[in-house]
């Protein structure tokens, strides 16, 4: 399961992710020297209340460089410890050229360059991988991630092609709405809500933003996940589609202002 926690919620974004081709049971090329980065919280940050907007852009920031690292092959497995801030401990499995790259690596980080986090690096030898294909479905958890934060950021940032990028040509939302006592169904369809992120409709600033992801399941060609948001919840339908695409075939929705918000 992946959570993306939004404002003083959010936490490591580290995605568990394995992009490794290596063979189960095999170790890595000697040509590609392996690296183990250690993140922990900085003290002043073990408090939600002390989190500020620019912590959060930080981790925001710091989850999307680690997302890039490893479509590009650099991080092979990223993760956090599920404990409290004072305990939790992010790891990042990633490969560098020497020392210096791997410590200048971790030091760019934009969570470690903005005091949010410490590092610390250490040599790493990769004896065991399972077959990567069966670890978690790390690969498809970051395909299925991608048209999920295409979605949430289009509309926050009333971007239309990543909008457009994230849903299936079919694609339908409705939304639980209560205009009274009897609650509703409203639809719209895929060319309508690309038309309204780019009117700006549901766009917000970044210290309005609120992101919480979760992969909730997924089977074959098929996945669910739930999108937490600054108005409401979003439970998406993802199907993978032509070339291996993952892409939003529905969604249902409703809003803070239709029903109190129940956290399960």
């Amino acid at each position: 399961m992946i959570i993306l926690r939004g404002l003083p919620l959010l936490r490591l974004l580290l995605l568990a992710v394995t992009t490794s081709t290596v063979p189960s049971g095999a170790a890595p090329p000697a040509a590609a020297p392996i690296w183990l980065g250690i993140l922990r919280l900085t003290p002043r940050l073990h408090a939600d209340a002390a989190w500020t907007d620019a912590d959060n852009k930080a981790v925001r920031d710091h989850f999307v460089r680690l997302q890039s690292a490893t479509h590009t092959g650099t991080v092979i497995l990223a993760g956090r410890t599920q404990e409290p801030g004072d305990r939790t401990l992010g790891l990042v499995l990633f490969k560098a050229s020497d020392e210096a790259a791997a410590t200048t690596f971790m030091r760019e980080d934009p969570a470690v360059a903005n005091g949010v986090m410490t590092m610390e690096v250490r040599p790493y030898s990769l004896a065991l991988l399972r077959d990567p294909g069966r670890v978690a479905a790390g690969n498809d958890l970051t395909a299925i991630s991608e048209p999920a934060m295409d979605y949430a950021l289009g509309c926050y940032e009333g971007n239309a092609t990543r909008m457009e990028r994230a849903l299936h040509p079919e694609f339908v939302r409705r939304e639980v709405v209560k205009p009274s006592d009897q609650p509703a169904i409203a639809s719209v369809g895929a060319l309508q809500l690309i038309r309204e992120t780019n009117d700006g409709v549901g766009a917000k600033a970044a210290s309005e933003r609120r992101l919480e992801l979760r992969v909730l399941d997924r089977w074959q060609d098929m996945a669910m996940v739930r999108l937490e948001l600054s108005d409401g919840v979003d439970y998406l339908q993802l199907a993978r589609v032509g070339e291996g695409r993952w892409q939003i075939a529905q969604v249902l929705r409703q809003s803070r202002k239709s029903a109190p918000l129940e956290r399960n």
